[in-house]
């Protein structure tokens, strides 16, 4: 979203409205105004002339992607269609444990090991990330991927997507299960974002190219979805990052995880000396 600060000088509201039919909570029953004032300099200190808000929308999907045309063009290669990877988002509530609920990402809860981060697991030059790690692979320099999110949980609710690392391309969307055909797809300069919705019981096609060496971390935007493990990691380009500028200044790299594996190894947890215990996902 862009704001263009081109008005008379003075105050006004900036107002919101969360997607209501995602979910509610206290504040949207209070009748209490959402957002923020917009003050320009030399604007007097007071609260803007009220006025009345256009109607907001309350649903929970998406803009349009055919009103989002990214400004500088792009064209998805319909040939990552063939190659799709799948990513299953499914949840479990465990009766061994009070039926905590738990999102599955192909039939696994993420869960961060913070003393052994993936990061430092690649530079080091393995491959062995742990379970719950929940790594996807994407080694070929530059090439295209495609993700074929999902929803097979009983649990029918809408999960924003978000992606650190890249943006993205939404090559499709939709309720219920893709057919794995191209029809309805859009590969010319597609939509593009870090974040996009997961339609309750439905799927999301995301493509986009290995172009930046990393481990990138994808998750629900929703924080308690993803301390209940809604998250998993793309590893791109492992034999980059062994060969990047990382690997050589590891001492840098290695003082944060030295200082946490100092700090782990005190006491018992919790206790006075190690205070904070991992309590969710971790991330």
């Amino acid at each position: 979203m862009i704001i263009s600060a081109n008005q008379t000088v003075g105050n006004f509201w900036f107002r919101v409205m969360p997607g209501t039919a995602c979910g509610r909570n206290a504040i949207t029953t209070k009748n209490l105004p959402m957002g923020a004032i917009v003050h320009y300099d030399g604007a007097p200190d007071s609260n803007p002339t009220s006025t009345t808000s256009v109607v907001m929308r309350t649903t929970c999907v998406d803009e349009p992607t055919a009103s989002l045309v990214p400004f500088v063009p792009n064209e998805v290669p319909q040939s990552v269609v063939g190659t799709a990877g799948n990513i299953n988002i499914n949840s479990f509530a465990d009766p061994a444990q009070n039926n905590l609920f738990r999102w599955l990402i192909d039939g696994s809860t993420h869960i961060v090991n913070w003393n052994d981060p993936t990061l430092e697991t690649i530079l080091s030059g393995s491959q062995d990330f742990g379970p719950n790690s929940n790594v996807k692979s994407m080694q070929q320099k530059d090439g295209w991927y495609l993700w074929w999110i999902q929803s097979t949980s009983a649990v029918r609710l809408p999960h924003p997507i978000h992606l650190h690392g890249h943006d993205f391309y939404i090559v499709g969307s939709g309720t219920g299960t893709w057919d794995g055909s191209t029809t309805g797809l859009t590969f010319k300069n597609p939509t593009r974002r870090d974040t996009a919705t997961l339609p309750p019981g439905g799927y999301l096609l995301m493509a986009f190219p290995a172009d930046n060496p990393g481990m990138w971390i994808m998750h629900c935007h929703i924080a308690w979805h993803a301390s209940q493990g809604l998250s998993m990691q793309f590893g791109e380009r492992y034999s980059d990052l062994q060969a990047g500028s990382l690997i050589s200044d590891m001492t840098t790299l290695k003082k944060g995880c030295d200082s946490w594996d100092s700090y782990w190894a005190t006491g018992s947890s919790p206790s006075p000396d190690r205070p904070y215990n991992q309590t969710d996902s971790g991330i």
